[in-house]
């Protein structure tokens, strides 16, 4: 029947499974950012799509109901924040003493460099 019960065939990127993977089991935003050497938006992004995906599984007529109700556990595991939030990333200079990033979230709301900057200034 083919991966989770879906009847089409489902591409996987191998070398971002285990970051959606370790989001979806709980892990926290900190430690995910720290265990990657990819760009916070890039992460973000990653995890923002499959929640979107995962979203529309549930949708589709011809996916069983075993996968729509799998889809929509992730869901439910993985929309957090900060990704359920719809917020931008942006990382300081400075990384924690325990070397992880520290993290800091900007309101989308901003609508220019020079607005972002004086904000945070």
């Amino acid at each position: 029947a083919g991966v989770c019960g879906l009847a089409f065939p489902v591409g996987l990127e191998a070398g971002v499974c285990g970051l959606v993977e370790a989001w979806a089991e709980g892990m926290d935003w900190g430690m995910l950012v720290g265990s990657t050497s990819l760009d916070l938006g890039d992460i973000y992004r990653l995890l923002r799509r499959s929640v979107d995906l995962l979203k529309q599984v549930s949708n589709v007529p011809y996916v069983s109901e075993d996968a729509k109700a799998c889809a929509r556990a992730a869901v439910r595991a993985m929309d957090r924040y900060p990704i359920a939030d719809d917020v931008l990333m942006a990382m300081p200079e400075d990384v924690a003493s325990n070397g992880v990033p520290e993290v800091s979230l900007i309101s989308k709301s901003f609508t220019t460099d020079d607005e972002l900057q004086a904000r945070t200034a």
